[in-house]
C-alpha cells in the first residue's frame, strides 16, 4: 500500500497589527473629502499628518479661483487720471455678478495701466465674504465687488453690491497713489454699487462693520 503524502503546510494567518493597519488605512480612505481623495492619490507621496489640509483651505480649493485675465490693455473703458484704464473682461464678470449671480465676489488689481480681474468666489460653491478678505494680500492695493445678502427690518431679503477699496499701509506708495487715483473712476462704471468701503487693515474689513455700513445707507435712503 503507498503512503499518502501529507498535505502541505497551512500559510500563518494575517498578524493581526497587519489586518489592523490595512483597516485603519481603508477608513481613513472613506473619511476623506473628495478634494482630499483626488490630492492623496495619482502620483501623490505618502501622506503625513503635518501635510493634512485644513477645512478653510479645502473649502476655498472648492469655491475660491484665478482669472485669467488678458484683455488687450487698448480694449479699455476709458482712464482715470492716473492713466490706468479697465479690462472689459473685468466689467462683464461684474455684470454676471450683479444679473446672473453667477459670483458671491471678484477681486480686481492694477497690472501696469490696466485693472484686471484677478479672483473669484463662487456664489454657488458657497463662497463667503470671510473667503474675499483672506485673499486680501498685505503689500498691494486690491478693489473687489461682493453681492451681500442681508434681512431687513420687515424680513425681507435684500442683497447690496458693495465696491470694497483695499490699500494697506505697507503698499508701496505709488501702487496706493495709483490704487487711490483710479477708484471712484473704476467704481462709477460699476452698475449697482450701493455702498463703498475703504480699509487699509483687516480690522476695518470686519463683517459686522460692513453690515451695519449697508444699514447707515438703507436708513439714508
Amino acid at each position: 500500500m503507498t503512503a499518502v503524502p501529507p498535505p502541505p503546510p497551512r500559510a500563518p494567518p494575517p498578524s493581526s497589527t497587519t489586518s489592523t493597519a490595512e483597516h485603519e488605512s481603508e477608513e481613513r480612505k472613506f473619511s476623506l473629502s473628495p478634494v482630499e481623495r483626488n490630492l492623496s492619490s495619482v502620483g501623490s507621496p505618502p501622506r503625513k499628518e503635518s501635510d493634512t489640509i485644513n477645512q478653510e483651505e479645502l473649502h476655498q480649493r472648492e469655491c475660491v479661483f484665478p482669472v485669467d485675465d488678458k484683455s488687450p490693455a487698448d480694449a479699455t473703458a476709458g482712464v482715470s487720471v492716473a492713466g490706468i484704464g479697465t479690462s472689459q473682461l473685468s466689467l462683464q464678470m461684474h455684470k454676471d455678478l450683479l444679473k446672473k449671480k453667477v459670483y458671491k465676489w471678484v477681486m480686481f488689481r492694477i497690472d501696469k495701466h490696466l485693472i484686471r480681474a484677478q479672483q473669484v468666489g463662487m456664489k454657488k460653491s458657497g463662497a463667503s465674504y470671510s473667503d474675499f478678505v483672506s485673499m486680501l494680500p498685505c503689500d498691494e492695493a486690491r478693489f473687489g465687488v461682493v453681492d451681500v445678502d442681508l434681512i431687513n427690518s420687515d424680513g425681507c431679503k435684500l442683497s447690496r453690491i458693495v465696491f470694497v477699496h483695499w490699500a494697506p499701509d505697507t503698499a508701496p506708495a505709488m501702487h496706493k497713489m495709483k490704487s487711490a487715483s483710479s477708484a471712484q473712476h473704476f467704481k462709477n462704471l460699476l452698475q449697482g454699487v450701493s455702498v463703498e468701503l475703504q480699509a487699509s487693515d483687516l480690522d476695518e474689513m470686519g463683517e459686522e462693520g460692513l453690515m451695519s455700513r449697508i444699514r447707515d445707507s438703507m436708513t439714508r435712503r
